[in-house]
């Protein structure tokens, strides 16, 4: 009933979309809401998706004065897509606001790679027009959700609650209160406000939610409090029992969907180069990749005759007929110093869509990360966790070789999608604790009477 649901304002760098894993989560956890219980006041300039929610108000970069002031000299924002926009030291939003346009001369290219590389800007914080702040007004949230993030984001979740008075759910998606700004020459500063505004958060949070179990362990032993775990949900009509793919293909197919950032298209060919050498004992087997139009670059570094085929990015729409139609489904994580610190206790929001496909999965990524050690620990796959070939050889040879094995590691992966990850359950879970931070005295007569 509508009454159940508290008025929620989610104060994030990605909207509700259709173009990104954080957009495609919000939507997976809020669908079903009343549209007219539902807001997003967000940063990144990405479509929005009304089929979640409806009510949208978007900042940007401009918002901050000190950018205003760097516009006049060094141009206005840009749209290009730098090659680094996932380097782990910060987070989407992080990014997002850096993006500066080119200029002409030198010395202002050079400036604005000391602005972009030492994140000047996240020194201040957003300005909200007055009209903004009105319509948030009359909107009256009962809760703030934030995944949080760059430290102007922080900020405008700490400011709304400020003019709201309401408590703050925050949902982390990766260890980024570990690496954020650490490449940065203000790193010190930057840093120490990160942490002073996580704190002031987590002071006003009842519940805090996390992308996984590991994630909620790690951080209730740093940070105190109750972490509760929440990944990707899959959708009930996506949870349906299928055959095995057509044995009349020639060769063994290997799906990979998801981006190539962080270096994870290093994994990608070194996965397709361990196929290729399989090739000559006579286990025939191609690798697809779908993945994202501005991940050209790393695609072209993937370039493989005959082993690897870069696809075209898919709708969310089309991934369970692609995931089914596969023999084995491929996760990747990178290697990289960095990145496996940024993501060692996240886990993929793939996972569980995979699962329900009903097809084995091989996860290749050190093996201390969540993602990883949640593929074997489920048991709907197996896992290479070091950058050994001879190991992924011989793991990639028994999948290709044994139709029995994809079958048994298929069935136990949608057996848990099923009971883990079906969205309905989840979504029902998500709502009542929502509920409960909402309305803690309606939730305790309930639980009285349940009693």
């Amino acid at each position: 009933m509508d009454e159940q649901y508290p008025r929620v304002l989610v104060v994030n760098g990605h909207p509700f979309t259709t173009t990104s894993a954080t957009g495609l989560t919000l939507n997976s956890l809020f669908r079903g809401w009343p549209r007219d219980k539902l807001a997003c006041l967000y940063t990144v300039d990405l479509p929005t998706s009304a089929d979640v929610c409806e009510t949208y108000w978007q900042l940007s970069v401009a918002d901050i004065p000190l950018a205003r002031v760097a516009y006049r000299v060094l141009g206005k924002p840009g749209t290009r897509q730098r090659r680094d926009a996932h380097a782990p030291q910060g987070s989407d939003q992080e990014r997002k606001l850096l993006e500066m346009s080119p200029g002409s001369s030198a010395a202002l290219e050079w400036v604005k790679r000391v602005v972009n590389k030492h994140a000047l800007l996240h020194l201040q914080r957003y300005r909200v027009p007055e009209s903004m702040w009105e319509a948030i007004r009359r909107f009256r949230p009962q809760i703030l959700y934030s995944m949080l993030g760059a430290n102007p984001i922080m900020r405008l979740v700490l400011d709304v609650r400020e003019r709201c008075r309401v408590p703050v759910v925050p949902h982390l998606m990766d260890d980024w209160p570990t690496t954020l700004y650490g490449a940065s020459a203000f790193r010190t500063v930057l840093r120490s406000r990160m942490k002073r505004d996580f704190d002031r958060i987590l002071a006003c949070s009842p519940v805090r939610l996390t992308i996984g179990s590991e994630m909620a362990q790690e951080y209730l032993r740093r940070y105190g409090g109750e972490f509760t775990p929440f990944m990707n949900a899959v959708e009930p009509e996506w949870l349906v029992p299928s055959d095995a793919p057509s044995t009349n293909r020639r060769r063994v197919r290997v799906t990979y969907v998801g981006g190539l950032h962080l270096n994870r298209w290093k994994s990608l060919r070194e996965v397709g180069t361990a196929l290729a050498a399989l090739s000559g004992e006579g286990l025939d087997s191609e690798l697809l990749v779908y993945t994202q139009t501005h991940f050209a670059n790393e695609a072209k570094q993937l370039e493989m005759p005959g082993v690897i085929r870069v696809m075209r990015a898919l709708p969310p729409s089309e991934v369970p007929a692609v995931l089914r139609d596969s023999d084995i489904l491929l996760h990747v994580e990178s290697f990289d110093t960095d990145a496996r610190t940024y993501a060692r206790y996240s886990v993929s929001t793939k996972i569980p869509e995979c699962m329900g496909a009903g097809r084995p999965i091989l996860a290749y990524g050190p093996g201390e990360l969540a993602s990883v050690r949640y593929v074997v620990d489920s048991g709907a796959g197996v896992a290479v966790g070091t950058r050994d070939e001879r190991v992924l050889a011989a793991c990639l040879r028994e999948l290709i070789r044994s139709a029995a094995v994809r079958q048994r590691l298929g069935s136990r992966g949608f057996e848990v999608a099923s009971t883990r990850h079906h969205a309905s359950r989840q979504r029902e879970e998500f709502r009542g604790i929502l509920g409960h931070v909402a309305f803690p005295a309606l939730q305790g007569r309930r639980d009285d009477r349940a009693r």
